[in-house]
């Protein structure tokens, strides 16, 4: 627990249901959703903040200091934390990149130099990439290093990061431990970073792969979109209004949504955090 007291009925409810806790906590007043994220352990937090609207989920993040956004920000995927970034004031965004170590700082002033609707903005640039000669020992050691939990495949590309093909990990973990990723690879239809997210939906590579290489203007590998996160992208679930609750009726109302109670905005037990205004 980083800071103040959640009682374990609200906590219950966040870690058994997250996504209905965000859909709740977006009906609620920014300075209180951020008084609860700030109460609850990281992981936790994050797991709430993930499926939360990143419009409000920004507006929360506001109320917070730049520290704490950037401790949130490293526990989730760039392209989730460069949606969320997207909404913050240019100040404040500048504040916690500044934060971020250089390489993650990079990595999302990357996906944010891309408008909200381009592939480049979705795309996972955290994905493995090794040259032709690398060998399958090499790669698999790095990959499990990373335990990135969508690694799926390896990524190959040549001394100017332009991408050459795509080496499925199970085809790796058969092959000789000293077999050169080139020999290995396939070749694959790579999506442009600046095409529109519609257009990527018809993209023949989905037929091959389910997550697919992404490329710049130059042919430079940027990362890999991932089928899951062109869904989500696309879903466009549509954004409600926040309700001005105060504070004091936070803990209550996820209290009520949690048990089922009508009257959810209506909720006005007295906040457990022991938090009063902003955080």
């Amino acid at each position: 627990m980083r800071n103040g007291k959640v009682h374990e009925i609200t906590r219950a409810f966040l870690e058994a249901h997250p996504e209905e806790a965000a859909r709740a906590l977006e009906h609620v007043a920014a300075p209180s959703c951020a008084a609860l994220l700030n109460a609850v352990p990281l992981k936790l937090a994050t797991e709430v903040l993930r499926h939360m609207l990143p419009a409000h989920a920004a507006r929360c993040l506001e109320y917070l200091k730049p520290q704490a956004v950037s401790g949130l920000l490293r526990a989730l995927t760039p392209q989730t934390g460069a949606g969320l970034l997207r909404y913050l004031p240019e100040e404040a965004r500048a504040a916690v990149l500044g934060e971020l170590p250089p390489g993650a700082a990079l990595g999302l002033r990357l996906l944010l130099s891309y408008p909200d609707d381009a592939v480049g903005a979705w795309t996972d640039t955290r994905v493995p990439a090794f040259a032709p000669d690398a060998t399958t020992r090499e790669a698999v050691e790095r990959v499990r290093r990373s335990r990135h939990e969508a690694a799926n495949y390896i990524y190959v590309v040549d001394a100017d990061h332009r991408f050459r093909g795509v080496v499925g990990l199970p085809a790796a973990l058969r092959a000789s431990n000293r077999a050169a990723l080139g020999e290995l690879m396939q070749p694959a239809e790579p999506v442009s970073a600046r095409a529109p997210l519609s257009a990527a939906r018809a993209h023949e590579g989905w037929r091959q792969l389910h997550s697919l290489p992404v490329v710049d203007h130059e042919g430079r590998f940027v990362g890999a979109l991932h089928y899951a996160a062109l869904d989500q992208a696309l879903a466009g679930r549509p954004r409600p209004e926040p309700i001005e609750l105060a504070t004091e009726t936070l803990s209550g109302l996820v209290n009520a949504y949690w048990l089922g109670l009508a009257g959810l905005v209506r909720a006005a037990v007295p906040l457990i955090t022991g938090r009063r205004g902003t955080p």
